[in-house]
């Protein structure tokens, strides 16, 4: 399988909002939401996904894609439990 860095497609998605690049920012986005499921998460991982995936629905339903980028970098990047070190066990396999 291609290596796909989860990390630096969510920060290019979150870009790519900023600048109005919904059609690109979106395919970035759904294959990170792909790949992170993917992942060995705990219950406290996949609750904070699940939490996070419903208010990306919300905020694409309002139409706040400024919102979306920063759903994307702060609560997918910077807030999420143990992002690192799943990623690294991600990268492992």
């Amino acid at each position: 399988m291609e290596s796909f860095d989860i990390e630096s497609n969510l920060k290019q998605s979150a870009v790519a909002y900023y600048r109005h690049e919904y059609n690109l920012a979106s395919l970035l986005l759904k294959g990170c939401l792909r790949r992170l499921s993917l992942l060995p998460l705990n219950a406290e991982q996949a609750n904070y996904l699940n939490s996070a995936i419903e208010k990306i629905n919300a905020t694409v339903k309002r139409c706040d894609y400024t919102g979306l980028a920063d759903i994307i970098h702060f609560e997918l990047i910077q807030e999420f439990p143990g992002f690192n070190s799943l990623l690294e066990s991600g990268s492992e396999k």
